[in-house]
């Protein structure tokens, strides 16, 4: 929204989830492309914007499950791998997926085995790697994505990482 003295201009359009989807992140992917990640029913939700005009409500053109195993799942967060690409942690099948976003559309490309629940993650700028923080483990991942693929690069102990902001 634009912001005038701290507020918005506009009046603001909320998006409306199911009940009990319990929405955890929203993510900017394009200029009218917005990923939202659901903790509670392990989903995530595509929305597009109405154009500039972003007074108008959101429309979700897509819903999709996080991970592609069967089981409980809480995803994390997301983040960009590059500019077609978003990952998604998964608490429970503690895995990150990748998926590529085309013509308004979420692919699954594919899933790796990441550390026991992984909470947060966290692309580097200005590189191609991406930092997970797996918080039951203990451990910060680091992983580089490279040719459509998650390659795991480094671990760094860190009891009870929940967290991988990246500045």
């Amino acid at each position: 929204y634009r912001m005038a003295n701290g507020l918005p201009e506009e009046e603001l359009n909320p998006i409306r989830l199911p009940e009990g989807a319990g929405p955890r992140q929203l993510l900017p992917l394009t200029e009218n492309l917005l990923l939202s990640v659901q903790e509670l029913d392990g989903t995530l939700r595509l929305w597009r914007y109405g154009g500039s005009d972003r007074t108008t409500t959101p429309a979700c053109v897509q819903t999709v499950q996080a991970t592609g195993e069967q089981g409980i799942n809480y995803p994390g967060t997301a983040c960009m791998a590059d500019a077609h690409t978003v990952l998604v942690c998964n608490r429970g099948a503690n895995t990150v997926a990748a998926f590529s976003v085309k013509e308004e559309k979420l692919n699954r490309i594919g899933e790796w085995e990441t550390g026991n629940w992984p909470r947060h993650l966290s692309q580097v700028p200005g590189t191609n790697l991406v930092v997970n923080a797996c918080n039951r483990e203990g451990v910060l991942n680091v992983f580089a994505w490279e040719e459509n693929r998650l390659q795991k690069r480094d671990e760094i102990v860190l009891s009870g990482a929940s967290c991988a902001q990246v500045l």
